[in-house]
């Protein structure tokens, strides 16, 4: 019997050490996460950014895309249905490009896998943007679209190849 007790006491002190350390490895893994968080906040802020600019219906977003229309005519001379169309696009396309930037930027941050992170960063955009277009199927006046999808795509693949671009010269001027 008193052998048992031993076992036990035993046993139970190294089942309590045991989850002591892994407490404090789940706590140290937590304030380390909390740290890095900060980084993913610029794509957390623009996402929310996106959806609010989403959620307005049609008649606002056509609104807005008028408003910097009636800027540019007064300056150079071409169909203001067109203008306000490659606003509207090139607006997609500007919205995506930013998210690309902001994702890829929290994603060098955390050390992620430097082999994959333009195909991480280019899923997230893609990802995000078919929910965008998913969840204007929902707003009064708006309608989701796969052209718009392709357009935001788009944008985040320009953005890529700047990054890409900015990053293989930044190599090459450290290789030196």
């Amino acid at each position: 019997l008193l052998i048992f007790f031993i076992f036990l006491k035993w046993n139970l002190t190294f089942h309590f050490s045991f989850i002591k350390n892994l407490s404090y490895f789940a706590i140290s893994t937590i304030i380390i996460s909390m740290k890095k968080i900060r980084y993913f906040l610029p794509m957390i802020i623009w996402m929310i950014f996106i959806f609010i600019m989403s959620n307005t219906n049609g008649n606002d977003s056509s609104s807005q895309s008028n408003f910097f229309a009636n800027i540019i005519l007064q300056f150079i001379n071409i169909d203001k249905e067109t203008l306000t169309f490659l606003i509207r696009k090139l607006a997609h396309m500007s919205e995506y490009a930013i998210l690309a930037l902001f994702t890829y930027y929290a994603l060098i941050k955390i050390a992620f896998n430097k082999r994959i992170i333009f195909q991480i960063t280019f899923l997230i955009s893609f990802l995000y943007a078919c929910s965008d277009e998913f969840h204007q199927l929902f707003i009064s006046g708006r309608s989701g679209q796969f052209t718009d999808i392709i357009i935001d795509s788009t944008g985040c693949l320009i953005m890529l190849l700047f990054l890409y671009l900015w990053q293989k010269k930044k190599n090459e001027s450290n290789d030196y």
